[in-house]
């Protein structure tokens, strides 16, 4: 379900987290280390930040929806990243009618979904911290453009 960049992306992203140092030291940094790192591989391959980025807490089994609007006739990409502790961070996302337009619920901390529709979109985007080790985990979510 993923497509590219999620291949070169996802070996960007371990190794930002193998760099962020001891667990206790490094959790409130990991996710901007990780978004920040993010940023560097979306910009290799063509994409732009979109100034969308949301960061919070979650307990494990916790949600949270947030609202954003897309222009019609690009290329999305959102990505959500979090901290040592969380294991599996799902990502859904709905229109203004709740249909589900795409959705990573993968085994993985590092959801990638991937939009191209015609129209200006208003979507919902829902966040599960599915498995949290030690809550509350930190995670962030962030928009690129093609």
């Amino acid at each position: 379900m993923k497509a590219f960049p999620n291949p070169v992306l996802a070996a960007a992203l371990v190794g930002a987290a193998m760099l962020c140092g001891s667990p206790a030291a490094a959790q409130s940094g990991t996710v901007d280390t990780l978004l920040a790192r993010a940023d560097e591989v979306y910009d290799q391959h063509g994409y732009v930040k979109q100034g969308w980025e949301r960061q919070s807490l979650l307990k494990q089994g916790g949600e949270e929806s947030f609202t954003i609007t897309l222009t019609g006739g690009h290329e999305y990409s959102l990505i959500g990243v979090c901290d040592r502790d969380c294991e599996n961070l799902d990502l859904y996302v709905t229109d203004e009618k709740g249909v589900e337009v795409t959705k990573d619920v993968e085994d993985d901390d590092y959801p990638v979904v991937y939009i191209k529709r015609g129209g200006t979109l208003t979507l919902r985007v829902r966040a599960v911290m599915t498995k949290c080790s030690d809550a509350p985990c930190e995670y962030g979510i962030k928009a690129y453009r093609m």
